[in-house]
């Protein structure tokens, strides 16, 4: 503040020094009056320059004081040897808790953490940071996802739990148009899908979530079914070798968004029957173009097939269509039926 406030006057009476000359030689003041105001305005410009630049001088070594503090802290919280917490309020405005935090984040996630023209990037793959550390201290990514419009979250096979994604959903901005989270592999279950349900934002048009292989169950996608914002046009969830059942399939039927243009649903090697799939795809809506389920090695047969094929008659704007049913109840005769359904929906 100092720094800024010398810098508006001595700027303002350098540039209106002639004006300020010509006011005082318009007045009615006695001469010595006007002599001794020029000349300590004369003397007062020179040192209000000096006092800028040494202001300026000084704010730039205590910003490099920021970066080299925040570096340190970064190299023992990746070393294990700290930990942090959220940023308080009253501190989020400070000058140099930006500056802070990209540099922390600069060391800590390193190419793991990007920002394109497209949006931000989160790749714990690229780095050498366990996944936990990543989600505890990714609220000073604040600055780094502000006003992001897209967001990919890629923490596939890291070991993280319920309480690390809790901590990383919160910092989801609410600015966000698009978002892609994969979660495959990892030890997250119902208590991670729930938070990251309600950590949504409204505006979204396009989710991806890949919850494969992890210890979500119905209750977990039942929770983020009903979060599914209303206006998304593309939603994509991976499900594969997960103990969801025909319970959860009837929660994301009720919950299913009606302006989608692109629908993916990865079921293979989980609990869903014939009932589960009747249910969802009789939900989609008839706005979708393209579509894919992926129902491999699920104990279907071909009663779910044929009422899946019965509802893309009704589904006329469909460009793109694609299953696999292998490892199923499903017989020779049907899946034909598939292969034609494909093939046409691509003409």
């Amino acid at each position: 503040v100092p720094h800024y406030t010398a810098n508006l006057v001595a700027q303002t009476v350098v540039f209106g020094g002639g004006v300020f000359d010509s006011y005082l030689y318009s007045t009615a003041l006695p001469t010595s009056y006007r002599q001794a105001i020029a000349a300590t305005a004369v003397i007062v410009w020179p040192l209000l320059v000096l006092a800028r630049f040494t202001l300026a001088v000084s704010l730039r070594e205590s910003v490099r004081h920021a970066e080299a503090q925040a570096v340190v802290l970064a190299r023992k919280v990746k070393a294990g040897e700290a930990e942090i917490g959220p940023i308080p309020e009253r501190m989020v405005l400070l000058p140099h808790m930006q500056v802070f935090a990209l540099a922390f984040c600069g060391e800590l996630y390193g190419e793991a953490l990007s920002r394109d023209a497209v949006g931000v990037s989160l790749r714990i793959g690229r780095a050498n940071l366990e996944g936990s550390i990543a989600c505890k201290a990714f609220h000073l990514a604040e600055f780094v996802l502000r006003g992001a419009r897209d967001l990919r979250v890629h923490m596939e096979g890291s070991h993280i739990e319920d309480d690390d994604l809790v901590a990383l959903v919160r910092q989801f901005p609410h600015s966000l148009s698009s978002l892609e989270v994969n979660l495959a592999g990892t030890e997250v279950g119902n208590r991670a899908a729930k938070a990251l349900a309600e950590a949504l934002p409204f505006d979204l048009e396009s989710l991806k979530i890949g919850l494969n292989s992890t210890a979500i169950t119905d209750d977990g996608l039942k929770h983020v079914a009903k979060f599914l914002p209303s206006g998304l046009e593309t939603l994509e969830l991976i499900l594969y070798n997960t103990q969801v059942s025909d319970v959860g399939m009837r929660a994301l039927a009720k919950n299913m968004p009606q302006r989608l243009v692109s629908f993916r649903v990865g079921l293979s090697q989980t609990r869903v029957g014939d009932e589960g799939i009747l249910l969802l795809m009789f939900q989609v809506p008839e706005t979708v173009r393209r579509l894919r389920a992926d129902l491999s090695g699920l104990r279907i047969t071909d009663q779910s097939v044929m009422g899946m094929l019965h509802h893309l008659r009704e589904l006329t704007r469909l460009e793109g269509f694609e299953t696999s049913v292998s490892g199923t109840q499903v017989t020779e005769p049907v899946k034909a039926l598939l292969k034609q359904a494909e093939q046409y929906a691509r003409r």
